[in-house]
């Protein structure tokens, strides 16, 4: 009996270990993987166009653009704040951006969201020029509509031949319904603004992308993965009082 009970002692102490371990490693992943975004919020707040850089230390291809990005800077001076990201170590981050390949830039404008995106290639005066122009595409409007009244956004990316998309339109239209007054809803066609998944990294429908009041994304949804109340927790962690 007393072997048992020796034995019984010993995997509980083990399995003690084992979670003291798991919860160490889960809380070192969160601090590598939690973007800090305050400063980000300043500076789209202050109107200044904010640029992300995504990079990884293992694709030196990745960094052989920190010159260009250094000129940029020199160049526009105040105009924009570049924010280098390492994808690795921010991986979340990089998720919430559907960062796939590195370098990936993302020029976000104030009160526009993401304007454009430039990955792998990257051409300094076409990125001079997406960072110091004025195209802004038809959703583009909307969004910045809705963000000037100082909404967090729900963008819904869909066609209208996709099967899991039309699942999920009746769970989009009772969110409208019921919250419209808290949180605006774009509703974006890619078969009608292809460039719009592009920039937002919309690689297949349906997507739902949760962006903040500042314009930057907080959450993504894809496929049929989404539910009423999922995207209710999503806004009430980023302080909107939904109910």
């Amino acid at each position: 009996m007393s072997k048992i009970l020796q034995l019984y002692k010993f995997k509980k102490f083990v399995l003690i270990i084992f979670f003291l371990v798991f919860n160490i490693t889960c809380a070192t992943n969160t601090k590598k993987t939690d973007f800090p975004q305050e400063e980000v919020q300043k500076a789209l707040s202050s109107g200044t166009t904010v640029l992300f850089y995504f990079y990884a230390d293992s694709i030196p291809n990745s960094l052989k653009i920190k010159q260009t990005i250094d000129n940029l800077k020199l160049q526009l001076k105040d105009n924009i704040k570049v924010f280098s990201i390492n994808a690795d170590q921010y991986s979340d981050f990089a998720y919430l951006y559907e960062v796939s390949y590195v370098p990936d830039l993302l020029i976000i404008k104030p009160q526009k969201s993401i304007t454009n995106r430039f990955t792998l290639e990257i051409d300094e005066k076409a990125l001079k020029n997406a960072i110091k122009g004025n195209e802004i595409l038809k959703n583009t409007k909307k969004i910045e509509k809705k963000l000037k009244e100082g909404k967090p956004l729900i963008l819904f990316f869909y066609t209208d031949w996709c099967f899991y998309c039309r699942k999920l339109i009746p769970i989009i239209k009772e969110f409208e319904s019921e919250f419209s007054n808290k949180v605006g809803i774009i509703w974006i066609n890619i078969d009608e603004d292809y460039k719009m998944a592009d920039i937002f990294g919309v690689p297949g429908v349906p997507v739902i992308t949760i962006i903040n009041k500042h314009g930057l994304v907080v959450e993504r949804f894809g496929g049929y993965g989404a539910t009423k109340e999922k995207i209710i927790r999503a806004f009430e962690n980023i302080g909107i009082k939904m109910r």
